[in-house]
């Protein structure tokens, strides 16, 4: 009989096998290597229009409207009243310039208009009110020879495309959170992110698909991505333009915020 004890807490077996070490250490001694998933943090600018926030994206070719279809997405939330500007890119009357612009009414709904400088034409969808302070998402569509769209949420409305001739915008930026660089009239006071412009017009089903998650490769009309702000940079003063595009349209950030993007549901 053995009259030494055996610990096995504390007892460390080594054998060696044609060549091998095994060892055999006691569970006490191990400590367990559990690594927390790095989890990204999805951000969101906020704007306030008495601070007269605005992001200026230039004036690059793809931002414009031009004579193509264009769609533009982007998801807001407020709680402010009165008329408020979320896209600056002239078109809200014939006196605005050639150019396109998406605002919110002072009865709360989303409304976008066009010119071509001498013909102007608008579309509002009445079915929503996007100002009682939850996350809405947004999509208009200007697609030639059929409609002007507006969806909010995925509910749309629209009206027969209007016959403008080319809209481009050469007198003012494309700016987000005010009319143009130059005037501060009717300023958004809320959230914005995930902003998207493409130069085509999405079907209503690719825009409900892809409403509540990030554009990636697999999106059916990537290649007509031509603007894609997250909106996940949390520090600084750019909006990074992340689509493919080889000519980046990056915004400065002017007196607007990060803060915590809490959209529900996205992915």
């Amino acid at each position: 009989m053995f009259n030494t004890i055996l610990t096995l807490m504390r007892i460390v077996i080594i054998l060696t096998l044609f060549g091998w070490t095994i060892s055999c250490v006691s569970p006490s001694s191990v400590q367990p290597m559990v690594e927390k998933p790095v989890v990204a943090m999805n951000y969101a600018l906020f704007f306030t229009a008495a601070n007269e926030a605005y992001v200026d994206c230039g004036d690059n070719s793809e931002l414009q409207m031009g004579s193509h279809d264009l769609t533009v997405e982007f998801w807001l939330k407020t709680s402010a009243s009165g008329v408020q500007r979320i896209v600056g890119n002239g078109g809200s009357g014939a006196s605005d310039a050639d150019g396109y612009s998406i605002w919110i009414l002072s009865n709360g709904q989303i409304r976008a208009g066009l010119s071509d400088g001498t013909t102007s034409e608008g579309k509002q969808n009445n079915s929503t009110v996007v100002t009682d302070g939850n996350w809405h998402h947004c999509a208009v569509v200007f697609e030639r020879g059929d409609q002007l769209r507006v969806y909010v949420d995925g509910d749309w409305q629209g009206k027969l495309f209007p016959g403008v001739n080319n809209c481009d915008n050469t007198n003012d930026t494309f700016v987000l959170g005010r009319k143009s660089t130059t005037n501060s009239a009717q300023s958004y006071t809320g959230n914005l992110d995930e902003v998207r412009i493409w130069n085509t017009a999405l079907t209503g089903t690719v825009i409900a698909d892809w409403r509540k998650k990030e554009v990636n490769d697999s999106h059916p009309n990537i290649s007509d991505l031509q603007i894609y702000y997250k909106c996940n940079e949390g520090t600084g003063t750019t909006a990074n333009d992340v689509s493919s595009n080889a000519y980046k349209s990056n915004g400065i950030i002017y007196n607007a915020q990060w803060v915590k993007s809490d959209i529900p549901e996205f992915k």
